[in-house]
């Protein structure tokens, strides 16, 4: 709808005056951040900062575009929910935030995108799309000088408003009570599964937020203990351990492909490697130095890329602040194993996790005590080694 309302020299829309600067754009909804960019010749920044600057500060939200615009969204919505893998990873996330999903689910729901009026979007505009919530970010074929004399000169005079967070806070997480399992049968050949736990919060958890990439780095590294066991054995066809980083409590996600055939003795294995991911054998030095010199060179990489560099500071801005961004190598550099061993105890050996299973349609009776069973074993306490002090 900002988009939409947006209204050029002659009432071109964004996407005409877009064009004729010879530039593409799009918008995105992520978990804490939502986006609006153009890319174009640097030539033409005044003119990108223009259209960028009134799309942003002077939205007109009318019922026609809005009864325009609906049926578009709303067929998106269609289109991911008609994928079984998608519709998993909604049913395992709804169950893993609880009460809280509502702030956990870019996409929305069908009901509240069919009841938005005009007067909800500019409720909604007014309280969050304010400068002191904002950040312009540029880069490319331009110089800071360019740059902060055309930002000056279009959002300057943007007036500051009440802080939304304060006014409106983000409540707590809930912490998830117990393991629960979600399985689902479709029209799929090939069994996927994803687990996720709670992870950290980049506020208040900072430290394990760099331990979680080391580990999934680690985990994930072709040659590792971690997928020798599981893939190079045939158990698996892929195995896969990340973190996103948020502020609000970020998902640890676990996704793995295998067959029907091979699903009850692939889940044991995988049980015995996620509870041994605490244990120190878990991974060896080498194992842990070149985890960390991946890491490094792929941050390396993002900062060589002339556009993706906005993407990526702007998303670091909104999650975590600049300062996390700035420091992030250095920081990954000093996590150390008793970290790794802490990060994983703390939120996967010993943290219940929702375990989602999709089966090919007509298994889900033969392949269900499998599941039932690696469900109930995740969380069954188990003598473990203890850990050093930090």
């Amino acid at each position: 709808m900002l988009f939409r309302s947006f209204a050029g020299l002659n009432d071109a829309s964004f996407g005409q005056t877009a064009s004729l600067l010879d530039g593409i754009y799009n918008g995105t909804t992520q978990y804490e951040e939502v986006t609006y960019f153009v890319t174009l010749p640097s030539t033409f920044l005044d003119q990108g900062m223009d259209m960028m600057a009134q799309l942003v500060r002077d939205p007109v939200f009318t019922q026609e575009t809005l009864d325009e615009e609906r049926p578009i969204v709303l067929n998106e919505f269609d289109r991911d929910r008609s994928d079984p893998v998608y519709r998993l990873q909604l049913q395992v996330e709804q169950q893993l935030w609880g009460e809280r999903w509502g702030r956990k689910n870019p996409l929305g729901e069908a009901d509240a995108i069919s009841k938005a009026t005009p007067r909800l979007l500019r409720d909604i505009y007014r309280r969050y799309y304010v400068p002191n919530n904002a950040a312009v970010v540029v880069s490319g074929d331009v110089t800071p000088r360019q740059v902060f004399a055309e930002a000056q000169r279009r959002f300057g005079s943007w007036n500051r408003a009440s802080d939304p967070f304060v006014a409106h806070p983000i409540p707590p997480t809930p912490p998830l009570p117990h393991n629960i399992a979600v399985t689902l049968d479709d029209d799929v050949q090939e069994v996927t599964l994803r687990i996720e736990w709670q992870g950290p919060s980049a506020s208040a958890d900072r430290a394990d937020t760099y331990a979680a990439d080391v580990l999934g780095s680690i985990v994930n590294d072709r040659g590792s203990t971690f997928q020798r066991h599981l893939v190079d054995s045939g158990l698996f066809a892929s195995v896969g351990l990340s973190y996103l980083t948020l502020n609000h409590v970020g998902p640890i996600t676990l996704f793995a492909t295998t067959t029907i055939d091979s699903l009850p003795h692939a889940l044991e294995a995988l049980n015995r490697e996620i509870s041994n991911l605490d244990q120190p054998d878990a991974f060896s030095d080498d194992e842990l130095a070149n985890s960390k010199r991946a890491r490094a060179v792929d941050a390396a990489f993002e900062l060589d890329h002339p556009t993706g560099i906005a993407h990526t500071v702007g998303y670091w801005w909104s999650i975590a602040g600049l300062e996390y961004y700035r420091t992030y190598t250095a920081r990954m550099a000093t996590v150390t194993r008793p970290d790794l061993r802490r990060y994983a105890r703390r939120y996967i050996c010993e943290s219940p996790a929702v375990v989602g299973v999709l089966v090919p349609r007509g298994t889900r009776p033969a392949a269900q005590p499998a599941i039932d069973r690696f469900v109930r074993e995740l969380s069954t306490p188990r003598r473990v080694a203890p850990l050093p002090q930090p």
